[in-house]
């Protein structure tokens, strides 16, 4: 087992530190039931310039699925319902790691709802099959990630001071332990395992995470490690970085090769930054207006392409962000839109030139499309779960 001495006067500067960093939303803050009301007016600005030639798009064919009155709902585009399917107990508002999807297949956490406990499910057109072996223990937050060919499945036990990290087929056959908390470690008791995600070379992204920590905006990881299947070894891709405990990675590429968060290893900018996990560099981004707080990152399927957002808190707890987008590597990233009355929490993309976004503006949580041209269209209410196959 890879460990760290995590000291507790680190966590205790870290509790200090904690806002300047980037969090998850606070309890309450986004998560709140879709609404009716029509969302505020979204400001939005100039796109950043454009390169000479526009790269070329490929046709695509996906659909978008949410979440919303306890079932996976696909839609097109054009916001066309295509299909509906149950998914009795997940959460409302599931944390990331909690739902996926692989194919035309959508997994998830059936906690009852209460965010801890379950196990993973699988829910086809034909209906909900459990993954009972991945049954996790009343009080430990479950995690999970299917490899992209469907064959494996990981999935950590978050529980203070009893956490696992385990792997098997998709049909509960091979199992074994990656890591686990032991009594006689030097990890502290508050660090707790999640599973991130499977890169394209079925090497497995995990994280020693911190947890307890409440009233933040933004989720992420507080270190990324590589487990390779085929030696069964881990490795350190960004281990700890003093004073910054926190969780602020906020994703990895599908090669594994790049991370987006804003951990500050070298003792740079706090700025959102795009780290190489293969060199060991980073390329901080400048801090934008209005950026205390930043994550919901995400790569878009053209290198270069990246977008994350961003938010601040006013002294009277008013919320007000925005999403930045970098079209090309080596320029600095700009604000496509922007709100006065709440931010976006999470953004996905559709393909190169729309931005999907969740958002929680003045209340409501919705999803939106956002193109390169700035334009904010309103898509449908609920949670942003991903992309799935017709």
């Amino acid at each position: 087992m890879i460990t760290k001495r995590y000291h507790l006067l680190m966590a205790l500067s870290l509790i200090a530190a904690v806002l300047s960093c980037n969090y998850p939303p606070p309890d309450g803050t986004p998560d709140m039931p879709p609404s009716e009301e029509v969302p505020p007016v979204v400001e939005t600005t100039s796109p950043p310039e454009e390169p000479t030639e526009e790269p070329t798009v490929s046709p695509v064919s996906n659909n978008i699925v949410t979440y919303s009155s306890g079932s996976f709902h696909v839609y097109a585009l054009d916001g066309t319902l295509v299909e509906s399917r149950g998914a009795p107990g997940l959460a409302d508002w599931s944390r990331p790691n909690q739902h996926q999807i692989n194919g035309s297949d959508i997994y998830y956490v059936d906690s009852a709802g209460s965010s801890i406990g379950g196990m993973v499910k699988r829910v086809t057109p034909a209906g909900v099959e459990d993954l009972g072996f991945t049954s996790a223990p009343a009080m430990a937050a479950l995690t999970f990630s299917v490899s992209p060919d469907g064959s494996k499945i990981a999935w950590g036990y978050a529980e203070w001071a009893n956490s696992f990290l385990k792997v098997a087929d998709i049909d509960g056959a091979n199992m074994v332990t990656i890591e686990q908390s032991a009594p006689d470690d030097d990890i502290e008791d508050y660090f707790v395992l999640e599973a991130i995600q499977w890169t394209d070379n079925d090497n497995l992204v995990f994280s020693w995470q911190i947890s307890g920590i409440g009233n933040l905006l933004y989720f992420g990881y507080s270190t990324l490690l590589n487990y390779t299947l085929s030696t069964a070894t881990i490795t350190e891709l960004v281990p700890l970085a003093a004073g910054y405990s926190s969780p602020c990675w906020s994703t990895v590429s599908e090669d594994g090769t790049l991370a987006l968060g804003t951990c500050n290893p070298s003792a740079l900018s706090d700025g959102m930054r795009e780290y190489n996990l293969v060199a060991s560099t980073e390329t901080v981004f400048p801090i934008l207006p209005g950026q205390q707080q930043s994550g919901g990152a995400s790569f878009s399927p053209l290198p270069g392409h990246i977008a994350y957002c961003f938010a601040e808190r006013d002294a009277s707890d008013q919320i007000s962000g925005g999403v930045a987008v970098r079209m090309n590597t080596g320029e600095d990233p700009a604000v496509l839109a922007s709100t006065p009355t709440g931010y976006f929490t999470d953004s996905l993309w559709f393909d190169d030139s729309i931005l999907l976004l969740q958002g929680a503006l003045g209340g409501a949580q919705d999803i939106y499309q956002l193109t390169m041209a700035g334009t904010l269209t309103p898509f449908v209410d609920g949670q942003l779960i991903g992309l799935i196959s017709p």
